[in-house]
């Protein structure tokens, strides 16, 4: 997973730069201030579930892979084992 986790929670600054958009874009994008996206960067701040759901369609990636829960930018953690996971907590699902 995420290597970084200890550190930064999340891929954002990762993504913005292999798309090579700015934070003042993305900012403008979401209607939010330029320092919101850097405190996102740093993992100082969280963000909603509707800001990340718009990131992931911003730079084409899945949400898990913002938030370190997969490896892969294009799979879900459904796609990667989460039936695994399911039946190991023994939930029925």
């Amino acid at each position: 997973m995420c290597r970084r986790k200890r550190r930064n929670p999340n891929r954002i600054r990762e993504a913005r730069r292999h798309s090579g958009v700015s934070t003042l874009k993305i900012a403008s994008a979401l209607g939010i201030c330029r320092d919101t996206v850097y405190r996102w960067e740093r993992g100082e701040t969280l963000f909603s579930s509707s800001v990340l759901l718009n990131l992931g369609d911003i730079f084409g990636v899945t949400c898990d892979w913002l938030v370190c829960r997969s490896d892969d930018p294009y799979k879900t953690v459904d796609e990667v084992g989460i039936r695994s996971v399911e039946s190991n907590l023994d939930i029925g699902i």
